[in-house]
């Protein structure tokens, strides 16, 4: 496992102990009496250390804003110097002052570096102890028994096994805690890509209706019959897709895949795509657009396929400057149908072009720029239909084919 907590989290909580531990060591100084002066020496030293390392290190974790793993191994290699000179200058003292500073080495490691901290922060407590009883014996001329020595080292044993046990139980608590985290985040994440999907498709029916309905308003003195009753189907069109988008929201059936509905009927596919396009002509500035659209019946999903070509030439438009040349073309190719849309504007950077499907993400690819969707609603599309999604780009332009398994009804030529 790794440490239990990180080094901003270890440094923050260790520096004022740092403070504690100057406090206590300054009080002990001025309230024991040193056997010589060799001691006391040590002992101003390791405060004297203890001061300096405590403020390099606050001003260190300050800078780095506590995010500098190094502050963990820097920080600990301090704190044996510094508890390996307090029980040396108060090795004159009753073995229980050892003691205490052995456990505090033992703490501070599993502290730092969780399970992976017992075992070195146990032999580093008893290679504390043992200088201190030896320290302790030549100052005073007191041996420490060996019933003592292995009362101690068992104890300091038993503690670090306790701390231990406690430090895995937090970090698989921790761990845990980290899941249900990451997948609260995948939860909400899609309930984004959904809402956003949602609304993504929402807008531009809403579009179509708009605009063709305000067309029929301002024009109707010059419009004939025929382009009436085409300005009300494209209507009545996305009014219907609306309809379906709202009973999608509303229930799952068993049709549904990948999280989207599949309805497959026998139609015109040219008719489709030509529909689509029409749909898009509010987003067209001075575009040359070239079209390809054979009368080609095909059993399919229509209205899915008129989402992907609509969100495919939408964006051609958006992101292209006016006068760019759009074609949109259609083919049969055995039993699928591919539909390639292209243009010639800028393209798509090599290194954008992987997140250019993913939600989010617009053409550019600028991690600044507002979010987009089509791209990534037309993936989702093309999987749920069953086919392949083709992203060519290059400095000159931008070619995206699709291609979707399809019933014609006779053997493929």
């Amino acid at each position: 496992m790794g440490r239990a907590m990180s080094s901003g989290q270890v440094e923050r909580f260790v520096a004022p102990l740092r403070v504690f531990g100057l406090v206590a060591g300054l009080l002990l100084v001025g309230l024991t009496s040193f056997p010589n002066e060799g001691l006391r020496t040590t002992a101003l030293t390791t405060m004297a250390l203890l001061a300096v390392a405590t403020a390099l290190t606050w001003v260190w974790g300050r800078r780095s804003r506590w995010t500098n793993p190094a502050l963990v191994h820097v920080g600990f290699v301090v704190d044996v110097f510094l508890i390996l000179g307090y029980a040396v200058s108060f090795a004159h003292l009753q073995p229980s002052v050892s003691w205490s500073v052995a456990f505090t080495l033992l703490a501070d490691a599993i502290y730092r570096y969780g399970v992976r901290g017992a075992v070195p922060g146990y032999l580093l407590g008893v290679v504390v102890f043992l200088v201190q009883a030896r320290v302790h014996q030549v100052v005073t001329g007191e041996r420490t028994p060996l019933v003592g020595v292995v009362f101690a080292l068992s104890t300091l044993f038993g503690v670090a096994g306790v701390m231990t046990v406690l430090s895995h139980l937090l970090e698989r608590r921790a761990g845990q805690q980290r899941e249900q985290a990451l997948a609260l985040a995948d939860a909400l994440e899609a309930q984004e890509r959904g809402v956003a999907a949602t609304a993504h498709e929402f807008r531009g029916a809403l579009a179509v209706i708009v605009g063709a309905a305000q067309t029929a308003r301002t024009k109707r003195d010059r419009l004939d019959p025929t382009e009436l009753d085409a300005l009300l189907a494209d209507i009545e069109s996305q009014g219907r897709q609306v309809q379906d988008l709202v009973a999608s929201l509303a229930s799952a059936g068993p049709d549904r895949l990948g999280g989207l509905a599949i309805r497959s009927r026998r139609d015109d596919i040219g008719q489709t795509v030509r529909r689509a396009v029409d749909a898009c002509e509010h987003h067209r500035r001075n575009h040359d657009l070239q079209l390809t659209l054979p009368r080609l019946q095909c059993s399919l999903d229509h209205e899915r396929l008129y989402q992907v070509t609509r969100n495919l030439v939408d964006n051609a438009y958006r992101h292209t400057d006016p006068g760019t040349r759009v074609s949109v073309a259609v083919r049969r190719l055995g039993v699928t149908v591919e539909l390639a849309v292209t243009d010639n504007g800028p393209g798509i950077p090599a290194e954008a072009q992987q997140r250019a499907l993913d939600p989010f993400r617009r053409r550019g690819g600028g991690e600044d720029e507002p979010v987009g969707f089509g791209l990534y609603l037309v993936r989702q599309i093309v999987a749920a239909m069953g086919g392949t999604l083709e992203l060519r780009a290059s400095p000159y332009g931008t070619n995206v084919l699709v291609r979707v398994p399809a019933a014609f009804g006779d053997r493929a030529p």
